[in-house]
């Protein structure tokens, strides 16, 4: 099931006028159990339709559902060998674990291109999306400040391979299509996807970063921008996650800058941030009641022993109810998760990268 992406309306006060009308009519209903929402229209997330007009409709209460936040896909020549094989089985192991997931999100930190043989830079092949689909990943991030790295003819030909998927976020033709966020309904929430890059070369900030009439991604080096989208997510959607790229490479413990910018998205409204971007794993907890996660290691990567795992968020609404990390690393690129003693062990190294990042259990 393909998300969609959030177009702006009237949503809360329409939908309070047609919550008070609706009252009237399934009151009763109400009173066995149900909860009142609006019907789901294309396009938009509890919103009126086309023509003005929109459908109540009684839906059960809506339980918590669980979140998983992947690290970044490296691009180079070991991805491509790995895409030879069955799809399904480009996450190894780690895919069982996301079958513990309602929505998982990842990162690809390189341009998506459709014969990566002849690219100078590392790249990712088109066909890592339909992979990453098939195991289980249903929203991809491409700001990474690799991203550009072939310039705008990378950019769409990264579109191109999202056409008939609908998983790319952080990246588009436009400003207004490159902050847009991912956006699902998981039994009764509705749960907005945005992501951004933090980490852009300093003579590349002004090219790669999209603007009104540029393509790129989306930065967080412009955070009034970041902030207002995800205030605008909070306004229509019951989970806001933002996915960021972002980290000191090799780093264990979050810059400042980091803990800056989750400060301003939690305050926003954000109820989940996390991302990659150090190559290591940072520590997470709460901030505020939000779940932060400042480093979630690599999801593919030549990287013999490199950090990975996956963060599970058990959520209800912007009730964050758990907070789980399980252990990988990689083992001839592809992440394994640990077991016994050994992801003790790592489990317990997670909790002591907390000590550094001013989070709470």
């Amino acid at each position: 099931m393909s998300g969609r992406h959030l177009r702006r309306g009237r949503g809360p006060v329409l939908r309070a006028l047609l919550v008070a009308c609706g009252v009237l009519l399934v009151g009763a209903a109400l009173g066995a159990g149900g909860s009142l929402l609006l019907e789901e229209r294309p396009g938009n997330v509890r919103t009126e339709g086309e023509g003005g007009t929109s459908t109540a409709e009684l839906v059960p209460d809506a339980g918590p559902i669980t979140i998983a936040l992947l690290g970044d896909v490296a691009g180079g020549g070991g991805l491509a060998v790995r895409l030879e094989g069955p799809a399904a089985d480009l996450l190894g192991p780690l895919a069982d674990v996301l079958d513990r997931a309602d929505l998982t999100v990842a990162g690809v930190d390189a341009p998506i291109v459709e014969d990566p043989g002849t690219a100078e830079v590392p790249t990712a092949p088109a066909s890592v999306l339909a992979a990453l689909d098939a195991g289980g990943v249903d929203v991809v991030s491409a700001a990474g400040d690799r991203s550009l790295d072939l310039g705008t003819e990378g950019l769409y030909q990264t579109l191109g391979a999202d056409e008939g998927l609908g998983m790319l976020v952080g990246i588009g033709a436009d400003e207004a299509r490159a902050y847009q966020p991912f956006v699902r309904r998981i039994g009764g929430h509705t749960v907005a996807v945005l992501a951004a890059t933090q980490l852009l070369d300093a003579d590349r900030i002004a090219t790669d970063t999209a603007g009104p009439e540029q393509e790129g991604v989306a930065s967080a080096k412009r955070v009034d921008r970041l902030v207002a989208e995800v205030e605008a997510a909070r306004a229509e959607a019951d989970t806001v996650v933002v996915y960021v790229h972002w980290g000191e490479p090799g780093e264990t413990c979050p810059t400042a800058g980091q803990q800056e910018l989750a400060a301003a998205l939690v305050a926003a409204g954000a109820d989940v941030v996390a991302g990659p971007g150090s190559g290591r794993v940072q520590g997470a907890g709460r901030s505020d009641g939000a779940a932060v996660a400042y480093g979630v290691g690599r999801l593919l990567a030549d990287e013999p022993d490199g950090e990975s795992g996956a963060l599970l968020v058990r959520i209800d609404g912007r009730e964050v109810l758990d907070i789980e990390w399980v252990p990988a690393r990689l083992r001839d690129g592809v992440p394994t998760p640990l077991d016994g003693a050994e992801a003790d062990a790592a489990r317990a190294e997670w909790e002591d990268r907390r000590g550094c990042t001013e989070l709470t259990p």
